[in-house]
């Protein structure tokens, strides 16, 4: 079960069933061996609530498994977390002012003000993005992680841009506009490919989120009164960022 405040479960329950939100199957029934009442700020009370975040964040998995498949091939197509990215922005500045670029992510709950559920969403993807690795219920940043919290404005939307260009939903999405008359199609065409992989209120709120993020890269762009999604004039800059490993 993921609450909105995994402090709050911790704090009353005594019993926590952790489930995954797709398909909804549970991976960990836990007892809480703590008496009441709990305090917050105490070490084993502490130590439980990070038990949980590890478990619900999970541990980072070789990219094609982390990835997953795009929409029409075997396999699960993995969705795109609903974030902003000035929350994005937030979370990679303040784990890379931490030691060693690493952060429990229940601590971070706190310093971003963001409930159980927002920060996981965050979390997710930071991981997807590849600008973190997740172990053991600590954030650790990726060298992309660090170029970005440290980047300037136009130099961010370079590495959004080639980071999400790594993703089957993503590469899915551009070759059908590269095929399509005038590199254009109409967003309801998108969202009902969609709705083949996710349910319909799903598949709308990744389109939508494909298309913001297609946006902030300066990959897509999209034409309000007829409804259609477009690459943009030019996508495709080359990046100028430090050669230090692949991006």
């Amino acid at each position: 079960m993921v609450t909105h405040s995994i402090k709050e479960a911790v704090l009353m329950a005594d019993r926590i069933v952790i489930m995954e939100k797709d398909p909804g199957r549970v991976v960990r029934d836990m007892k809480v061996p703590l008496s009441h009442p709990r305090i917050r700020k105490d070490a084993k009370f502490l130590e439980v609530v990070d038990r949980v975040y590890a478990i619900l964040a999970g541990q980072t998995q070789s990219e094609h498994l982390e990835l997953g498949t795009a929409p029409g091939e075997p396999g699960g197509t993995r969705a795109l977390p609903h974030i902003a990215f000035n929350e994005l922005a937030d979370l990679l500045e303040n784990v890379s002012a931490l030691p060693n670029n690493r952060a429990d992510i229940y601590r971070l709950a706190e310093e971003l003000r963001v409930n159980s559920d927002h920060l996981l969403r965050l979390t997710d993807a930071a991981e997807l993005l590849g600008f973190v690795n997740i172990t053991q219920g600590d954030l650790i940043l990726t060298f992309p992680g660090e170029t970005f919290a440290d980047a300037g404005i136009l130099t961010r939307k370079e590495i959004f841009a080639a980071r999400i260009r790594r993703l089957p939903i993503f590469k899915w999405l551009l070759s059908i506009l590269q095929a399509s008359e005038n590199k254009r199609v109409k967003w309801e065409e998108i969202k009902k490919a969609l709705e083949l992989e996710f349910p319909a209120e799903e598949a709308e709120r990744q389109v939508d989120t494909a298309v913001n993020w297609g946006r902030y890269a300066e990959i897509l762009a999209y034409e309000d009164n007829t409804g259609t999604i477009y690459l943009e004039v030019g996508e495709g800059i080359p990046s100028t960022l430090p050669q230090r490993g692949a991006l």
